[in-house]
């Protein structure tokens, strides 16, 4: 499972490395972590030379309108290195003898299971905020971030926490590289850090601020090039909660 997860970690925006300290934490199975579900178990899968992915899962019995029990998976965590692993993983989960409902306890937005599922209506998603972006080094974190298509913006920023943030920096980015240095021009768009922080991930974007009203827009279209640059391939996630 380390393998699996240490090749899907830099593939996820937000997930992490992880140590043998974290991974004990995660696989800790004790009377107190279990609560009134049953023992931690893991299902592997491998191809013809090593593990492809894997899920962490525990079980608990709920009483049905027959008067008998029936069981109920609590999936801790799911990771593939290619979608063939994480549909067989998911085939595995979904099989189970008298097991009547799945819960996940974190899935990416984008996650497969939408679209292997033959009737998505029967999923049920509730949305939880997995991870809190706060840029503290606003410049540092913009130069050092990948991009996904040229963008040349000023943004003017306000920050009450981190005074050394506000001001104008302008952004110079391709697929080759990034920097972000003070700047005279004018702004093409005005916003707080707050809400550069959440699009800084690439799953919420500036342009939904515009519209909002709560980022400024001085250069129609700027919200829109800025948003492309930080678009990700991938939904951010963090499965672990620290």
């Amino acid at each position: 499972m380390a393998r699996v997860h240490r090749a899907v970690a830099p593939t996820r925006p937000g997930d992490y490395q992880r140590d043998e300290s974290w991974w004990d934490r995660l696989l800790r199975d004790d009377a107190q972590t279990r609560g009134e579900s049953g023992p931690l178990r893991a299902v592997v899968v491998h191809d013809a030379r090593t593990p492809v992915g894997y899920a962490l899962y525990r079980s608990h019995r709920v009483p049905v309108a027959d008067g008998n029990l029936r069981g109920v998976l609590d999936v801790r965590e799911v990771a593939a290195t290619a979608p063939a692993a994480r549909a067989a993983v998911y085939e595995h989960l979904f099989t189970r003898d008298l097991v009547i409902r799945v819960n996940f306890e974190h899935l990416p937005v984008d996650d497969l299971l939408w679209t292997l599922a033959a009737d998505p209506m029967r999923l049920e998603a509730r949305p939880r905020v997995a991870l809190w972006i706060r840029l503290v080094d606003l410049p540092g974190a913009l130069a050092e971030r990948s991009y996904a298509a040229p963008v040349d913006v000023v943004i003017e920023v306000t920050d009450r926490h981190a005074p050394w943030n506000q001001g104008r920096w302008r952004l110079r980015a391709d697929r080759s590289g990034a920097t972000c240095e003070p700047a005279l021009d004018a702004p093409d768009l005005s916003l707080d850090a707050a809400h550069l922080g959440a699009a800084f991930l690439g799953q919420f974007t500036v342009g939904a601020k515009v519209a909002a009203g709560t980022v400024t827009e001085h250069t129609p279209g700027a919200a829109d090039l800025l948003d492309t640059a930080l678009r990700v391939p991938r939904a951010p996630l963090c499965g672990v909660i620290f």
